[in-house]
């Protein structure tokens, strides 16, 4: 990774080629369903990949509520207001109905608050492991969001 340090401005800037290098990418459903998830993720990704370990965290864990609360939206479009302006912890619990998802994106919330706290109560655990649970829940999502456009095609073609 390039990083050019002005210490005049104490600005750093890094090089086009190493941004995208650190970009994650995907599937067009998820970017479709959470663009700001894709975005929040690929910007904490590129924080981690500067060595900003004390922000990356905080970075994933804003880019599972986006996605987690994208998601609880098109699942339950008539609760829209409520959704954005409830706690994380409380959308997964009321508007989550895959117990998978809802499994994985709890234990990603409370990794991630771990992240974002002065003192963290699962010592134990990292940030790879953080990263592992929302990758789970992005593919577990993915699943769903497969399973509903095939639902929806078997039973709109007859």
């Amino acid at each position: 990774v390039n990083i050019i340090n002005n210490a005049k401005t104490q600005r750093i800037s890094v090089c086009n080629a190493c941004v995208k290098s650190s970009e994650c990418t995907f599937s067009e459903s998820i970017t479709a369903l959470s663009a700001d998830f894709v975005s929040i993720y690929n910007q904490a990704t590129l924080a981690e990949s500067l060595g900003l370990n004390h922000i990356c965290g905080i970075g994933y864990r804003k880019a599972l509520e986006f996605l987690i609360k994208d998601y609880a939206i098109s699942i339950h479009p008539e609760s829209k207001e409520q959704i954005e302006s409830s706690l994380l912890g409380k959308c997964i619990t009321d508007f989550i109905d895959n117990e998978k998802i809802k499994t994985l994106a709890k234990a990603s919330a409370w990794l991630g608050n771990d992240e974002t706290h002065y003192i963290r109560k699962h010592q134990n655990r990292t940030i790879q492991d953080l990263k592992r649970f929302i990758k789970a829940t992005v593919a577990y999502v993915e699943y769903e969001l497969s399973f509903t456009e095939a639902f929806d095609f078997l039973n709109n073609s007859q």
